[in-house]
């Protein structure tokens, strides 16, 4: 009798893993560490220059677009509650009207990669946006000026606020003077 050797099966001493395993285990370890890379950057804070970059761009994008409010009222009550409703935080929103900064509303944007709340002044031809979002321990950048706008960013209690315009300089930290004393 002759034995087929197609269907000689491995012997059970035979303790080899088949080559498939292999690959298998190679992929599963590439993509467990891919994964364990993003959840690190995920929960790592944002550098800087990637918060500059990021209200520059979103206030940029919002004139360009001409989507610079989502919800448009002049009063603070009304666009704080807005927000509040549509952003995980409820940021100070200030009537600073009797300087020269009135309230047009609000609209959410992102700051690198986290929603944030934006209240949106005018002052003259100028819009100012005022960005707020859960501080997630970044440093705060310098005061600056991108690409045209100036920017300002400090924290006040559990949140990071940014200041983003291209109102002149003195306007500007006139804005930004007012917007940090605001408390609720």
């Amino acid at each position: 009798m002759s034995c087929d050797k197609s269907l000689q099966t491995r012997s059970p001493l035979d303790h080899r893993p088949a080559p498939g395993f292999w690959k298998g285990a190679a992929g599963g370890a590439g993509v467990t560490a891919l994964a364990a890379a993003l959840a690190i950057f995920a929960v790592l804070p944002p550098s800087a220059s990637t918060l500059i970059s990021s209200v520059i761009d979103a206030h940029g994008q919002a004139l360009t677009h001409g989507q610079t409010i989502m919800a448009a009222s002049g009063n603070r009550h009304a666009v704080k509650s807005w927000l509040a409703s549509h952003v995980a935080v409820s940021p100070p929103v200030g009537d600073f009207a009797d300087a020269d900064f009135a309230l047009a509303g609000g609209r959410v944007d992102e700051v690198a990669g986290t929603r944030a709340a934006v209240a949106v002044y005018h002052h003259g031809n100028h819009e100012i946006d005022l960005f707020a979002w859960p501080d997630r321990g970044a440093r705060m950048p310098a005061p600056g000026m991108t690409h045209g706008f100036r920017s300002a960013f400090w924290k006040s209690g559990d949140l990071d606020f940014a200041a983003v315009s291209d109102a002149d300089a003195a306007a500007f930290e006139k804005f930004v003077s007012l917007a940090k004393s605001r408390r609720e």
